[in-house]
């Protein structure tokens, strides 16, 4: 299967600018969603195409559409997926992924290496490890 997802940040000290530039094309993995962890062996993945591009897979079904990170600020929305049939665990983590993305508002790279989203109030969403 073919997994998509979003970027990493080469060194914490890198300007704002070089920062952006580092996010575009890497791709990431979820590793706890919603703070109720993962499926094992079901990748949710994100991939910051562009200045103004995400795609991935929930897990089990592909996604992409807009979406823009720049200055630890996300903005995520009119995503478009596939709708192929999955086991009820799969897209049970598929719906919070979704869920947590739409609600998600700002991101952090943190000392550990880990890519990290958080709501407007500031709970953590979702943490991602670098899909090497």
């Amino acid at each position: 299967m073919r997994t998509l997802t979003i970027a990493f940040l080469a060194a914490l000290a890198a300007s704002p600018a070089a920062a952006q530039a580092d996010l575009v094309g890497s791709k990431w993995v979820a590793e706890d969603i919603l703070g109720r962890g993962v499926v094992d062996r079901v990748q949710s993945t994100l991939q910051l195409l562009s200045g103004r591009q995400v795609a991935g897979s929930g897990g089990c079904n592909q996604f992409g559409g807009k979406g823009v990170f720049a200055n630890g600020k996300i903005e995520i929305g009119d995503l478009v997926s596939t709708q192929m049939a999955c086991p009820p665990a799969v897209l049970a983590q598929e719906s919070s992924f979704m869920q947590a993305l739409a609600a998600s508002k700002r991101y952090e790279i943190g000392r550990d290496g880990l890519l990290r989203f958080y709501d407007a109030r500031g709970n953590a969403t979702l943490r991602f490890s670098r899909l090497k």
